[in-house]
């Protein structure tokens, strides 16, 4: 494996934790410090954290510091797309596991998200920021 490659999932998984904690900790305080029901905790904890994780990776994990409105709108409507069907996953995980099987909530949200953050990485890697990865591909190839 490519050094470069090993420091991506590497900057990866320290955005996808922290975009975790952002996840996990919007739902505690949605659902512990205020009286939401579970289901609408997850959506708000999905959306905060998808809103994190799209500035996260844009700028530290792919390095796509293009501002141009359209790359922007195209990257950002890409991520959330994907990102809409891991969100459907949680909640439909949460859902089926805490409101209907009576499993843990908070113990449910964490292994949820295990398997969103792998599936965020690939969407993230091949569809959202793919055109921002050849391009830095091609001119390190042509330059290096």
């Amino acid at each position: 494996m490519k050094k470069q490659s090993v420091y991506q999932m590497s900057l990866y998984l320290v955005v996808g934790v922290m975009t975790t904690l952002v996840n996990i900790a919007s739902y505690y305080v949605c659902t512990r410090w205020s009286d939401f029901p579970v289901m609408v905790a997850t959506v708000v904890a999905w959306l905060l954290a998808v809103l994190f994780a799209f500035i996260g990776n844009k700028w530290v994990v792919f390095r796509s510091h293009r501002l141009d409105t359209g790359v922007v709108i195209r990257e950002f409507f890409s991520f959330v797309s994907c990102r809409l069907v891991t969100g459907v996953i949680d909640i439909v995980a949460m859902g089926i596991f805490v409101e209907m099987l009576a499993f843990p909530d908070v113990v449910m949200k964490i292994l949820a998200n295990v398997l969103i953050i792998v599936g965020n990485f690939l969407a993230s890697k091949y569809i959202v920021f793919k055109q921002q990865e050849e391009m830095l591909s091609g001119e390190r190839h042509v330059h290096g």
